[in-house]
């Protein structure tokens, strides 16, 4: 009888499983987050029907919400990277193994059917997550509205310091 039991759920999960893995990836987002220095600030969320979500929050060129389209090819080659990488298997943060305090955090956001499944990077996450965080950013093709010059992050920051000093 336990061993049926046991089978059964056996059974169970895998379906579970298999279910979950073949529905369809709904959205990829990637946040950036501050550190205590000029790190751009900014999320990018893809759909799976090609839509882009961009906003722009401090240490960018382009503050607020932009939006554009992708090719939904790039999207699936996203998901395919999401799948190779067990992402949903993946640990829900990680942490540096050293003391360090000034890095931005980087989290990749993936929603499956009815199933969201965040990760953080601080600092040493694995290779495959690094690497999905690099093709979120090359298939997303925002550095135009992220990357700032020098003189302006300069600019940025030092309104920022201020700001804190009142």
């Amino acid at each position: 009888m336990l061993k049926n039991l046991i089978t059964a759920a056996c059974v169970l999960a895998l379906q579970l499983s298999i279910a979950t893995s073949a529905q369809s990836i709904s959205s990829i987002k990637l946040e950036r987050t501050a550190c205590l220095g000029t790190c751009p600030i900014y999320s990018v969320t893809i759909f799976s029907d090609g839509q882009l979500r961009y906003k722009g929050e401090a240490f960018v060129k382009a503050r607020g919400t932009r939006t554009k389209r992708i090719r939904v090819a790039n999207f699936e080659t996203l998901a395919v990277k999401v799948d190779q990488i067990r992402f949903f298997d993946l640990q829900p943060a990680y942490p540096a193994r050293k003391t360090v305090t000034d890095l931005p955090s980087t989290f990749i956001t993936v929603t499956r059917g009815n199933v969201t499944k965040r990760v953080e990077d601080y600092m040493d996450a694995p290779k495959q997550l690094h690497e999905l965080e690099q093709l979120i950013h090359r298939v997303a093709n925002v550095s135009s509205w992220v990357e700032l010059d020098e003189e302006s992050a300069a600019k940025e920051f030092d309104r920022a310091i201020r700001r804190v000093s009142r």
